[in-house]
Formats: structure tokens, C-alpha cells, sequence
């Protein structure tokens, strides 16, 4: 059985997933989780409708768990 991976290796692949999201995703995550702004915050920021935002944070940590995981296999 594999050994759990460390704080650190999962803040490394965090780091290195985050950096390969689309422009988009990776925009409305910083400013979800970052800056802890809410979609409507979001979408006036970035010309998007909240919905869209909504869509881009889902698909964003969707993506996001993907490359983590691939990462941590490697």
C-alpha cells in the first residue's frame, strides 16, 4: 500500500495544478478562495454573468482535484 502523501507534496502538486487551469478558472478560483468573493463579486469583476462564474468555479475545482491527483500519482 502507498504511504499518504505529505502537507508539503500536496501543496506542491496544488501549486503546480493551479498553474495549468485554463486563464479563466484558475481567475475565479484566486478570487473565490483568495479574496473570498462571492458570484456576484466575481461576475461584476469579470464582465461574466453569475451563472457563468458559478460554472467556471465548478468545473474549475473539478479540474483542479484531476490535476492534483495525477500529480500526487507521479
Amino acid at each position: 500500500m502507498a504511504e499518504d502523501p505529505t502537507p508539503s507534496q500536496i501543496s506542491l502538486a496544488l501549486e503546480k495544478a493551479f498553474i495549468t487551469l485554463p486563464d479563466q478558472q484558475r481567475e475565479v478560483l484566486r478570487l473565490k478562495f483568495k479574496r473570498g468573493w462571492g458570484y456576484p463579486e466575481i461576475a461584476e469583476a469579470t464582465g461574466q454573468s453569475a451563472s457563468t462564474v458559478g460554472y467556471l468555479v465548478h468545473h474549475g475545482l473539478k479540474n483542479l482535484v484531476a490535476r492534483i491527483e495525477k500529480e500526487l500519482e507521479s
